[in-house]
């Protein structure tokens, strides 16, 4: 009997995901792929290009349809055993409202757990695939800044997983010397360069043209041989993130620094958002009254998730922006919310 229940909840609670997961996906598909038709037939993509394509757009949308999949699950699956009295049942049968969460936080912790392995083996993936193919994504590519072992910098436009490749580079080596890359081969170490521009300051104070290069070994570039470092932070999983993450001081940080500290934390929290809206509507909707409105219950639910998704994504321009700490403007956005549904669950 202590089983049953419990696997009552989780069972309705994946029922009613996979299918709010599938509908919303599915509407998302059809508007998608009619704005992108033509797009299709340029690159000659027939029906497993397409369904392709559109599993790794499941993964890259996957971030924002997890926790509201979830919230809209919980809170079906409350109102409807509220409606049936089963909530009464069970509470008065023995079993505690704090008991009654355990079935919501195992399948939030599940959700949380499918969050952090997309996070982690499946979106720097997707990220690249999907950049070779949408335009739109090529265009708002922004430079990519690397700083090297021996304090150099790198700048380059894109990285081509196929190729192994780096694509309009420059390498700074300091204030009177600088190299232009056209392509850099990192498949071997030390990687090698095409179309290589050298410049140094002259007496003048000018940047001039040293030597003009076809091909050459750049034997004082070195960096590890790991592709996800060269992908944009948003791109990269959350272990390289943690690796990369700067403990400097917050006023000291760089710009690459800061927007590598922003999308840890962001990665770190938005998937911890699930066990949040797996909690939320059992900790709020314990209360019986006579004028008992499902609509409200939904319409505040979403309204608290749309309020939760822009301060998060409030905090990530912040962040990036360096205005505030990473830490400090992602991590108290997450405690505040989880302040008020652990206030709740403390009084069930």
């Amino acid at each position: 009997m202590n089983k049953l229940w419990k696997r009552y909840f989780f069972f309705e609670l994946t029922k009613v995901f996979l299918l709010i997961i599938f509908s919303v996906y599915f509407v998302y598909m059809l508007i998608d792929y009619s704005t992108h038709t033509k797009d299709f037939q340029q690159h000659g993509a027939g029906f497993f290009g397409v369904f392709v394509y559109y599993l790794f757009q499941l993964s890259k949308q996957l971030e924002l349809l997890l926790p509201t999949a979830v919230l809209l699950a919980s809170v079906k699956v409350v109102l409807k055993s509220a409606a049936r009295n089963e909530l009464i049942s069970l509470l008065c049968s023995g079993i505690s409202a704090k008991r009654l969460c355990a079935p919501f936080f195992l399948f939030g912790f599940a959700c949380m757990t499918l969050g952090y392995l997309n996070h982690e083996y499946i979106q720097p993936r997707v990220y690249t695939e999907l950049a070779q193919f949408d335009k739109k994504e090529q265009r708002n590519q922004k430079l990519n800044p690397l700083l090297l072992p021996d304090q150099t910098l790198l700048v380059y436009k894109s990285f081509n997983p196929h190729t192994n490749q780096l694509e309009d580079l420059f390498w700074y080596k300091g204030p009177d010397e600088v190299y232009k890359v056209d392509l850099l081969d990192v498949t071997d170490n030390p990687p090698i360069g095409y179309g290589i521009h050298h410049f140094v300051r002259n007496e003048q104070s000018q940047l001039v043209l040293r030597a003009e290069l076809e091909a050459e070994p750049l034997d004082q570039i070195q960096f590890e041989q790991n592709k996800s470092l060269f992908y944009p932070p948003k791109w990269q999983p959350i272990s390289q993130l943690f690796h990369n993450v700067s403990h400097a001081n917050f006023a000291k940080m760089s710009s690459h620094q800061a927007t590598t500290s922003t999308f840890f934390y962001y990665k770190l929290c938005i998937s911890f958002s699930c066990i949040l809206a797996a909690l939320a509507p059992l900790c709020f909707c314990l209360n019986y009254s006579r004028h008992f409105s499902a609509f409200l219950v939904y319409a505040g639910a979403l309204g608290g998730l749309i309020f939760y998704f822009t301060l998060l994504n409030c905090s990530v321009i912040l962040s990036e922006n360096q205005i505030i700490a990473p830490y400090i403007s992602i991590l108290s956005v997450v405690g505040l919310f989880a302040f008020a549904i652990g206030y709740k669950y403390a009084r069930l």
